[in-house]
């Protein structure tokens, strides 16, 4: 069997959470929020967005930051102010595990950046999935992470 290849036993569910293009807040089966600001996207919108979905249930969240979105925030100069909102979240007690996918897991000052505010951070599977959850036929869910943890430099 090819190595992307997987067997789902029957009964279970496999959902898959790959980037998006555009930035989005949203709830998955698990419960878990799914925080992806997009390649370009309104990182304001995004976290104003995040915070109105927190206001309405205490979850455990998952913060995708595409290659693309991380150089327009070193373009316009709001990578101090992203992560000083990500530090002050984390002090607020906002827990997040964070997935750089596919080239943005090179970017070594990032990851350095999201540990240093408080969170952990994992690269994405080859094929850019950041997130999965398998439903079981006694209806409780397993989540995973399909990327490497990522440690900084």
């Amino acid at each position: 069997m090819p190595a992307d290849t997987a067997v789902v036993p029957p009964g279970h569910k496999v959902t898959v959470i790959n980037p998006t293009a555009n930035g989005h807040v949203n709830v998955v089966s698990s419960g878990a929020l799914i925080m992806d600001y997009g390649r370009n996207g309104n990182w304001r919108l995004t976290n104003a967005q995040f915070e109105a979905a927190l206001a309405r249930r205490s979850a455990s969240a998952v913060v995708i930051l595409q290659d693309e979105m991380i150089v327009a925030l070193k373009q316009s100069n709001d990578l101090g102010d992203f992560f000083a909102y990500w530090t002050a979240a984390r002090a607020k007690g906002i827990s997040a595990v964070w997935v750089l996918p596919l080239r943005a897991s090179e970017q070594t000052s990032i990851i350095s950046s999201i540990h240093s505010a408080g969170y952990g951070v994992h690269a994405s599977a080859p094929d850019g999935a950041c997130f999965v959850e398998v439903h079981k036929p006694d209806g409780s869910v397993v989540v995973g992470m399909p990327g490497a943890s990522l440690q900084p430099k």
